[in-house]
């Protein structure tokens, strides 16, 4: 009889299943926040990754475009207007023999680039012609995109001041500040560039 009674109380008490049930709940809970927070950090990731790619994309072609500037098909000087947050000049992107008038500007927070290209004969640059693009989202740097140096620039002279002296203008950098998620971490990605005019005496 008490060999009976020893093997009917091997089994679990309501407080260790209480207990079991406990660490169950406690341990899926563990794995319910590293899912998250992995799918988290895996958009954070894919969306860092989307805006460094739209800087990559917008800042480089504008490097090559300002190094080859020069006058435009009519005689035009190279260089149209600079400003902080807009930069237009004429270059052979496409390097079809004419020049574009190009400009690279803000509009809200997205960075855009509109292109006119000379038609007619003679050839002019009919305003209403210009086609744009948007090339990065989420710019938060404001309208402070655009820097100009003139050629006494060696790396630690400041900025020419407003209003900009276009003739003066020798180099250019551009630097863009992207945050796709401003309240959440990692932060803003930041780009920049420049470029001297080489194509081009002054």
């Amino acid at each position: 009889m008490s060999k009976n009674m020893r093997h009917l109380n091997n089994g679990f008490t309501l407080a260790e299943i209480l207990i079991a049930m406990a660490i169950f709940v406690s341990v899926a809970l563990v794995i319910t926040k590293f899912m998250l927070d992995l799918s988290n950090f895996s958009v954070f990731f894919g969306e860092d990754l989307m805006a460094e790619q739209e800087l990559q994309i917008s800042l480089r072609p504008m490097v090559r475009e300002i190094r080859s500037m020069g006058p435009s098909n009519v005689g035009s000087y190279p260089i149209v207007a600079a400003s902080l947050s807009s930069f237009t000049f004429y270059s052979d992107g496409d390097g079809d023999g004419l020049f574009e008038r190009i400009r690279y500007y803000m509009e809200g927070n997205v960075f855009k680039k509109g292109i006119l290209k000379p038609s007619g004969n003679p050839l002019s640059y009919n305003p209403s012609d210009e086609k744009t693009f948007e090339l990065t989202h989420n710019i938060i740097n404001g309208s402070a995109i655009f820097s100009y140096y003139d050629k006494t620039y060696t790396g630690s002279e400041n900025p020419l001041s407003l209003p900009i002296d276009v003739p003066l203008i020798k180099m250019i950098k551009a630097e863009l500040s992207v945050d796709q998620n401003p309240n959440t971490l990692p932060g803003p990605i930041i780009f920049s560039v420049s470029a001297m005019i080489r194509n081009f005496r002054q």
